[in-house]
């Protein structure tokens, strides 16, 4: 069944607040300061799958200190060894599916994700290289720890690498991949 002009008519009204809001605070206006930030909130305060954190912002993350493999042999693809994908990321966009990670500023490289409304966070994108191109996906599950008093993305990195430019994926590392969001 196919939507009909008058469904999406209504669809586009019950969006239009929430879109607006997001505008607004986008743009810096302080009039919507006392709006909660469901920008970046895929299920609102408290919605009815939980709280899922704001994503967007700034993290840290690591690679590997747990779970680690590769087949690479490259220093700095070795367990242990700062990757691409370890320390600061920031997340910006627009939830759920324009979203995109930035692990260096200056770089320009992005890498661009989604998160669904239970939380789940996957991202992907090309960090190029001097070792070759490497194919990049991280993700995880996105939650409040209690115990920890932080928000985390717990979940799992893989790196490809394209050692001679060719297209083709010709070694790989991959482990757990954990990303803490930065200030309270």
């Amino acid at each position: 069944m196919s939507p009909t002009p008058a469904r999406l008519t209504f669809a586009a009204a019950l969006l239009a607040p929430s879109l607006l809001a997001c505008a607004d605070r986008r743009a810096g206006d302080d009039s919507v300061a006392e709006i909660p930030d469901e920008c970046g909130d895929v299920d609102g305060d408290g919605g009815d799958t939980g709280n899922v954190p704001n994503i967007l912002g700034s993290w840290t993350a690591t690679m590997g200190a747990k779970q680690f493999e590769e087949s690479c042999g490259l220093a700095g693809l070795s367990k242990g060894s700062d990757t691409v994908v370890h320390g600061a990321m920031e997340i910006k966009g627009r939830v759920p599916d324009q979203l995109y990670l930035v692990f260096d500023e200056d770089s320009g490289e992005r890498f661009f994700g989604l998160v669904a409304p239970t939380g789940g966070a996957t991202f992907s994108g090309v960090h190029e290289s001097a070792e070759g191109n490497m194919h990049i996906a991280v993700g995880g599950l996105t939650y409040d720890d209690v115990y920890r008093d932080r928000t985390y993305i717990e979940g799992h990195a893989f790196i490809g690498v394209d050692l001679d430019l060719d297209g083709n994926i010709d070694c790989s590392a991959k482990g757990e991949w954990t990303a803490a969001k930065s200030g309270a």
